[in-house]
């Protein structure tokens, strides 16, 4: 390879790194459907987070929903729609856990105004584990690293290799995960209460494997995490994203 050319891949690779905050890309429809909460007076937009939340716990409430549509004078539909909408996107903040600065930047995309952004982003910093938990009811599964335990042993010789020695590790990953339970949540601010509508599961996979597959593992793994920093993985998670 040309110098010159192995110096621009190199240059194009820092480029890649020093790309700006990833946000999530939303079509026209889910646009449309929340439209009338990107103004929406703060405790108006308050009260449609709650919705949102409840509809993940508990699915829709039509009671709820004619009642806030005689409130705001406005049709049932349009009631419904926002909710939906709103929950599309906080389903898909918590499913590929966007900071608080780029899901900021995501809600400024939509059109938010600058107060309900810090609403929602309050919001979702609040309720992001109870948000996760009642994804679980509708089949997201999101595992997640609890813990790792690992052992090591060495088989040190046989009848036949008198001074042979085979080495391996055990390892058991222990992984986190939220199981739905037929309660109801209370619609408050209040982090303290248990009736969270799940309940915190822990599981065990169990590997076991000789040293040149575990230093194999360690550097797939590696690799996978210098490769989340480039442009091109975030790019590949936002298309995902508008699926």
């Amino acid at each position: 390879m040309d110098p010159a050319e192995a110096g621009q891949s190199n240059d194009e690779e820092q480029d890649e790194e020093e790309e700006p905050q990833d946000v999530l890309k939303f079509d026209g429809d889910l646009i449309k459907h929340v439209n009338m909460l990107l103004e929406a007076p703060e405790q108006v937009f308050k009260d449609f987070c709650r919705l949102a939340l409840d509809y993940l716990h508990n699915g829709p409430n039509e009671k709820r929903y004619n009642i806030a549509a005689d409130k705001l004078n406005t049709p049932l539909v349009n009631i419904s729609n926002a909710v939906h909408g709103l929950v599309y996107i906080l389903i898909n903040a918590c499913k590929y856990n966007l900071k608080e600065e780029e899901f900021s930047t995501t809600l400024n995309e939509i059109g938010f105004s600058d107060e309900n952004v810090k609403v929602l982003v309050k919001f979702l910093v609040a309720k992001r584990d109870n948000l996760k938990r009642a994804m679980s009811r509708f089949g997201v599964d999101q595992p997640l690293f609890h813990n790792l335990e690992w052992r090591a042993e060495a088989q040190v010789s046989s009848r036949s290799l008198p001074d042979h020695v085979i080495p391996s590790v055990t390892l058991d990953f222990a992984l986190s995960n939220y199981e739905p339970v037929q309660k109801k949540m209370k619609l408050d601010d209040d982090e303290s209460s248990e009736d969270d509508g799940a309940k915190k599961v822990i599981t065990h996979r169990v590997l076991q494997c000789d040293i040149p597959n575990l230093v194999n593992m360690i550097g797939c793994l590696e690799t996978a995490l210098r490769e989340t920093k480039y442009y091109h993985a975030k790019k590949t998670k936002t298309a995902m994203a508008k699926k």
